[in-house]
């Protein structure tokens, strides 16, 4: 009666590497990771991955929700996995036309992660 959630941030990671940006940021944004959480239902700092979240089968539903067993888990190793293709992209390094070794940013990032300081309004 519980989420594994490294492995929902598995399958989060994948839809990164898919490119399926519009699903993964409604997931993201839905509550589906940690930064997008209720503290007062995760049940801790959204500073903790957990490994088990309970889910809405467990019996008591004051429960539903809640993390378990905060730890370095493979719930952080998907995080920083995801972090890096959202920042940095799939392929930070190239050659370039003369051989050379390049760094390429390409970042994966909705403009309403930024807001617009001259127009004072978040992004669209």
């Amino acid at each position: 009666q519980s989420i594994w959630m490294h492995m929902s941030y598995k399958y989060y990671l994948q839809l990164l590497r898919g490119k399926l940006y519009d699903q993964f940021y409604a997931e993201m944004k839905g509550g589906g990771m940690l930064p997008f959480m209720d503290p007062d239902v995760y049940g801790r700092s959204l500073m903790e991955c957990s490994s088990f979240i309970a889910s809405s089968a467990f019996a008591d539903p004051s429960i539903v929700g809640r993390g378990f067993l905060a730890r370095l888990s493979g719930s952080t190793a998907e995080f920083l996995s995801i972090w890096r293709l959202m920042f940095i992209g799939s392929n930070p390094f190239v050659l370039n036309n003369d051989g050379k070794v390049e760094m390429q940013l390409i970042p994966a990032l909705p403009l309403w992660l930024f807001e617009d300081l001259e127009a004072g309004a978040e992004g669209k």
